[in-house]
């Protein structure tokens, strides 16, 4: 990050973006665990807990793009009877998910709150389709979103977007 400040007292570390010499914003902080790999504005987290704030966040999870304004982090360790392994789960806030890769979706689904399960799952709770910024007047009261690479029956996410002057706009490669 541009900006970091580590608090040992209280076991909090701090990382944001900092103004550069030209005045552009600079340095946002990135963090990896494992197959994990967050960007965001800021990101606080607290060793202690295991637990973190991050505004802005940006990640990748199978082939879904998640943006969301504000996201907690949990960290927890889960033991098998064979394994035991450290999962991380997300808690959105206003987030959008899509096949998209950009900064801004051309389209995706938007949601009041999400609780993303990493490389698992993702639940979202209300939720609508959003084509080019404008959500279209079809309310979702939950979905659920597998995020493993299996062969399975399910919604096809749209690859894109087609305009045609007979028909309009259409979703492209959507489908069951």
């Amino acid at each position: 990050a541009g900006y970091i400040v580590v608090d040992l007292d209280s076991n909090i570390a701090v990382a944001q973006t900092h103004i550069d010499s030209i005045g552009q914003i600079a340095g946002k902080p990135v963090f990896t665990d494992g197959s994990q790999n967050f960007e965001a504005n800021k990101m606080r987290y607290n060793f202690k807990s295991q637990k973190g704030l991050v505004f802005g966040v940006t990640t990748t999870q199978s082939n879904l793009y998640l943006s969301g304004t504000k996201t907690k982090i949990v960290s927890r360790d889960v033991t098998n009877r064979d394994t035991s392994f450290t999962e991380n789960i997300l808690y959105n806030r206003r987030a959008i998910f899509s096949t998209c890769d950009l900064p801004h979706p051309h389209y995706g689904i938007r949601s009041s709150k999400q609780k993303v399960i990493a490389d698992k799952v993702v639940v979202a709770g209300p939720s609508n389709l959003e084509i080019g910024g404008i959500p279209v007047p079809i309310v979702l009261p939950f979905a659920v979103f597998p995020l493993k690479q299996i062969q399975s029956t399910g919604l096809i996410f749209p690859q894109g977007y087609e305009y045609s002057p007979e028909l309009g706009f259409g979703l492209d490669r959507v489908g069951w």
